[in-house]
């Protein structure tokens, strides 16, 4: 679905209903805000950045105890099921605006599908500094090595908060974290190069603010990256079930799909996106496909993912195409980097309380992959929340139903996971997921939603009064 059938669905909806959806059971449905490039001249979206939203832009916008699994996982696409005879047609509830699943091409949920980003003391700097931020008491399947928050530190997770020396590591944070993740598998988010490893040292990042992270590694920072990786699974095993290849990365728009050399410098960041100067990410699309291949042939024996982009979806943006196109030119280096990734990973962030929206998403990153020839890569979600102008309030009854409602979207597109962000300090946990920590609504809402993990769905449609309603093989319905 586009951007622009979207805009007419929400026009539909508003003809049928005439009226703001009640709270208990709908979502609000508003236009698409369409939001300045600054002095660009184009398009942005406030993304679903790491430490409040943030603009993402393009196309003119010392071993510790292993604990593995507890079920099989994914490393390959499996959203269409082979057991269509179990699965029979059943009515909906309304009328049906979306179809999204049939019986006759069902889909499988991964057992670990709906996971959680998740914190464990507050960061000193912040009110209740070190104060404990109490475990989920809901279910969740992946975790993922973004906003690690351990012993009064932030990022702990981050390369350059474990590689502390070349060849040095510190893993007391992480060995924590991991430990408190326990029976999680973790799909470990390679970010943040460490400053002697960088090629553009000390130049501005968007977050957290600390000079150079943003940058690609060295040729030397290559091979002290297959190292470290190679360390991460040597230390935590199977518990390990991934490797993502960056966060949240955008190349410059001025540049077309096949530009795969130009980089977001301080000047040109200055130039054309003076709101949001510093970029996640400041190499060139060449320099993200080296990390590919370096992770890809460190003999890591998981999946590889790239590279957690966010608001990228749209036919005018380039950064995923050039990500996916452009040739390795690391010395010895081949291939571009589509043949590096087994699965495209990315962000969702609701901007106007509306999930529905997820679905074009889906689409538009599917159709990216499709132009480059790789149309079957896995989809994983490893970021979602609100953001922008859809930030909730403390009690906002939409968050519950934004969450359960985010889950049985995702799942019925048949991505690979959806994790959350997340289960951490405040305000990031009250503004993207309405506070998972405290708030009885939205962790029985994650509750609901972590039943969709490992099931079967036969059944799922958006309705025209704003519910989404999804039934599986073994009798469960799910009407949010």
């Amino acid at each position: 679905m586009s951007r622009a059938s979207t805009t007419e669905f929400r026009a539909l909806l508003a003809a049928v209903i005439g009226v703001s959806f009640a709270a208990s059971c709908f979502v609000e449905i508003g236009d698409l805000e369409e939001r300045a490039a600054g002095a660009a001249g184009g398009t942005a979206d406030a993304g679903l950045g790491e430490g409040g939203p943030d603009t993402a832009v393009d196309g003119n916008p010392d071993a510790v105890e292993e604990s593995p699994p507890d079920a099989p996982l994914e490393g390959e696409s499996t959203d269409v099921a082979d057991d269509s005879q179990s699965c029979v047609a059943a009515t909906p509830p309304a009328a049906v605006l979306i179809e999204l699943v049939t019986p006759s091409a069902p889909v499988n949920v991964p057992a670990h599908f709906l996971g959680m980003h998740v914190g464990l003391q507050v960061p000193a700097w912040k009110p209740d500094g070190n104060a404990e931020i109490p475990a989920p008491t809901y279910g969740y399947g992946y975790a993922r090595n973004l906003k690690v928050e351990v012993d009064g530190e932030e990022e702990r997770g981050f390369w350059s908060n474990i590689e502390t020396s070349p060849g040095g590591y510190d893993w007391s944070y992480m060995d924590k974290w991991m430990s408190a993740n326990t029976g999680h598998p973790v799909v470990w988010l390679i970010y943040g190069t460490p400053t002697f490893y960088q090629l553009y040292e000390g130049e501005p990042s968007r977050y957290p603010s600390w000079l150079g992270i943003a940058s690609p590694p060295t040729e030397a920072g290559h091979a002290a990256l297959e190292v470290y990786a190679q360390s991460v699974i040597g230390r935590y095993g199977s518990q390990i079930v991934a490797f993502e290849v960056w966060d949240a990365p955008t190349l410059p728009w001025t540049g077309g799909p096949t530009s795969f050399d130009d980089r977001w410098t301080p000047e040109w960041g200055t130039a054309n996106s003076p709101l949001e100067p510093a970029p996640f990410f400041s190499g060139s699309a060449s320099d993200l496909a080296n990390i590919a291949y370096t992770l890809s042939h460190a003999g890591l024996n998981v999946p590889i993912l790239g590279a957690g982009f966010a608001d990228q979806s749209s036919g005018n943006q380039h950064t995923v195409t050039r990500f996916l196109d452009a040739p390795v030119t690391l010395p010895g280096g081949s291939g571009t980097g589509k043949d590096h990734i087994q699965g495209l990973s990315f962000h969702f962030a609701d901007y106007s309380h509306t999930p529905v929206d997820l679905l074009a998403v889906v689409d538009g990153y599917r159709s990216k992959l499709g132009q480059a020839g790789v149309l079957n890569l896995p989809l994983w979600e490893t970021a979602c929340g609100a953001a922008g102008d859809g930030v909730f309030s403390s009690n906002d009854p939409r968050a519950p139903v934004a969450v359960l409602q985010w889950t049985l979207l995702g799942a019925s597109k048949g991505l690979q996971s959806l994790i959350p962000l997340g289960h951490v300090s405040e305000p990031e946990a009250t503004e993207r997921l309405g506070d998972p920590v405290y708030n009885p609504a939205v962790i029985a809402s994650l509750a609901e939603a972590f039943d969709i993990n490992g099931r079967t769905i036969c059944n799922a449609a958006v309705l025209v009064d704003g519910r989404v309603w999804v039934t599986t093989d073994d009798g469960v319905v799910f009407l949010k």
